[in-house]
């Protein structure tokens, strides 16, 4: 099933209630398939079923165990971790913490799922039925990305109208009232995001085009392109999950975010209107939106690839997959930040594929400095590299964050209205400091381990070495011995003389057999030769026969064969005694070898702590001085200390955009 991302709202049962990171909500179309999958794994004995996807995670962790749900309920099963509740005890961790509420004043009690242990043992449980394929390791014949694989920056400066709703915002955000039914955070965060792309997106009636300056951004360079690129027809897909050309709301409900709603004004009317302005023809445009059928979309993507429409408007929803255009594309433009870090690869998605004429392409963010969309895309290009290293196993860490969800708090807002230059500045030490901090707890997680090493050699050691002074004796009995051929053979067993090896061998497997206590048969080349009790539940399994000397050894004895069993003691003296204590002297050369090495290394230092330590104090610094900013840029009512959440782990590979 292709696009399986889609089926992820699925519901289970779960006694964790009221936890920020945790979604028991049902979709029908993710219930009917877990149907459907149940039915085909029943007829295949647990398989029939392959799910295709670029985003298996695409904003939580948790959406793992819902992919694990559907491809592996018997090994699930069997882990013990078949329901959400165990799986995330296993796995999770439910943290609960003082935050400010909602009136921006007070401080509330939060529980929040919110980072993952176990890390290791979690993606290699995943792994055995994920399969992760990047295009690094595929290397497909795709198109380099300009600018040295960064999207290109199209920063526009806050309008008049703008700076005057940013300080409404932060007036609300400080002002929440109790009730959430009249305004709240995710409200307020949706607003800021409207605010960003266009002011007539909050009220067409009051602001006018001149409000805002990404719509006119937008067009310049979409113009550009068009033109510098008619030769060869080139095309150009706009993405923007906002002011998408409807015509009204889809339910009452005020509490909605970006995504969720129908607009009254439409960013892609405005943007064609500009693009017409500025010479492109109107027949070269089209809103993906116009579409809805089957049959029409196929006409308009044939039209597309054939470069007769040469810029298509398009939502991550109706865009970002299942699209196939990529043949004369050349530039894709993000008017928005889209809400999920896994929609931004779906959207690059299009463009960055095989099957693309052009040998080089351009990818274009937008964003209104001093708002919201800074902030957004920073946040989010590191989200989607966390997620890439977790879905290709690459993570390094035990324990991960949990990907929040991105709604802004007061402290938040006024940084951003602010333009406070430490802003960025903050988030980049922070993802030093991960990286130091992940170097840091790998370096003292191997020293304990060492420590504990030399601990359990030092203890073994007496013993081992016990043991080998004994298989040195027995070594040297069992290198006298040999071999007893047909007619010299005589074996003495419970008193009775056996000179044929076929019959001593069946009278000592009886005796094994029947065993029911332990019982010494008699002598065998200086070893006493004993038989046990068989603690195996299994009737047929071959009992263990023994020669007992300074140590014990032990080997089976041959059911089929008398002379078979015989030939196994033999064995025994010749080769596994005498081995024994060379084995046994190899490994305490090994071991003492070991401890010499580990110990070498107990007086290590932390190569790079220096620069942990000054990282973090200019951390601190930097979250002090942004405080101060924000006291000094708002004469508001004292404000409690909200920290701004860090920015989520990233580990090894570093973000991709730049500003």
């Amino acid at each position: 099933m292709d696009e399986a991302h889609l089926f992820k709202n699925l519901s289970f049962q779960t006694n964790i209630t009221d936890v920020k990171g945790i979604n028991a909500s049902a979709s029908k179309r993710a219930s009917d398939m877990l149907g459907k999958i149940r039915y085909l794994q029943e007829l295949h004995n647990g398989g029939g079923v392959v799910f295709a996807t670029g985003t298996p995670i695409s904003n939580s962790m948790a959406e793992m165990y819902t992919m694990m749900k559907y491809l592996m309920p018997d090994l699930l099963e069997q882990e013990g971790i078949s329901n959400f509740d165990s799986w995330a005890s296993t796995f999770g961790e439910i943290e609960t913490k003082m935050e400010v509420d909602q009136t921006g004043q007070k401080w509330k009690s939060v529980s929040r799922f919110a980072r993952f242990h176990n890390v290791t043992e979690l993606l290699t449980l995943f792994g055995q039925v994920a399969d992760t394929q990047t295009q690094e390791m595929l290397d497909l014949p795709v198109p380099k990305v300009a600018n040295d694989g960064k999207p290109f920056i199209h920063a526009s400066d806050l309008t008049e109208a703008q700076s005057a709703y940013m300080e409404q915002l932060i007036y609300r955000s400080e002002n929440m009232p109790n009730d959430p039914s009249i305004d709240n955070m995710l409200k307020l965060t949706t607003d800021a995001r409207l605010m960003a792309t266009d002011m007539r997106l909050i009220n067409e009636q009051i602001y006018d085009k001149n409000d805002s300056l990404k719509g006119q951004q937008v067009a310049e360079t979409v113009h550009e392109i068009w033109e510098r690129t008619s030769e060869n027809r080139s095309t150009q897909l706009i993405f923007s999950d906002i002011g998408t050309p409807k015509g009204k709301r889809k339910v009452a409900e005020d509490n909605l975010s970006a995504d969720d709603f129908d607009y009254k004004f439409s960013v892609y009317a405005d943007i064609r209107e500009r693009l017409e302005n500025l010479g492109i023809p109107r027949h070269e445009i089209a809103f993906i939106h116009d579409y809805p059928t089957d049959k029409q979309r196929a006409s308009l993507f044939d039209k597309v690839r054939k470069g007769e429409i040469r810029v298509l408007f398009a939502s991550t929803q109706k865009g970002g997959t299942g699209v196939n255009i990529q043949d004369r594309l050349v530039a894709v433009h993000h008017v928005d930040a889209p809400w999920k870090p896994s929609d931004i690869e779906q959207r690059n998605g299009r463009i960055i594929r095989q099957g693309n004429l052009n040998p080089v392409v351009e990818i274009h963010h937008y964003v209104t400095t001093g708002t919201f969309d800074t902030f957004m895309w920073q946040i989010q290009e590191q989200k989607l590299t966390y997620i890439n290293q977790i879905r290709t196993r690459k993570s390094k860490s035990r324990t991960v964050d949990d990907l929040d969800e991105l709604v802004l708090n007061a402290s938040e807002i006024k940084a951003i209205a602010t333009k406070n230059p430490f802003i960025r500045e903050k988030m980049d030490l922070e993802n030093k400091l991960v990286n130091l901090s992940i170097l840091r707890n790998n370096f003292f997680s191997t020293k304990n381990a060492d420590k504990q090493e030399i601990q359990r050699l030092e203890s073994s050691l007496p013993g081992i070495e016990s043991y080998y002074e004994k298989a040195l004796e027995d070594s040297s009995i069992a290198g006298e011995f040999h071999s007893m051929d047909a007619d010299n053979f005589s074996l003495k067993l419970d008193g009775h003389f056996f000179t044929d090896k076929t019959k001593a061998g069946e009278y000592i497997s009886q005796r094994a057999y029947h065993a029911s206590e332990t019982a010494s048969l008699g002598e065998y080349g200086g070893f006493e030769l004993l038989v046990k009790p068989n603690v195996n539940t299994d009737i047929m399994a071959e009992p263990t026969i023994y020669l007992v000397g300074k140590n014990s050894y032990s080997t089976k004895v041959n059911p089929s064969s008398g002379s078979g069993t015989i030939i196994r003691i033999d064995n025994l003296l010749k080769r596994t005694i005498i081995n024994t204590a060379k084995n046994q002297g190899e490994q305490i050369e090994g071991m003492k070898a070991r401890i010499a090495e580990l110990k070498a290394k107990e007086n290590l230092t932390f190569e790079k702590e220096e620069e942990f330590q000054e990282t973090t104090q200019r951390l601190t610094h930097i979250n002090a001085e942004i405080e101060l900013g924000l006291e000094t840029n708002t004469n508001s009512s004292p404000k409690n200390e909200v920290s701004i959440p860090k920015a989520v782990e990233v580990i090894e590979v570093e973000p991709e955009f730049e500003m």
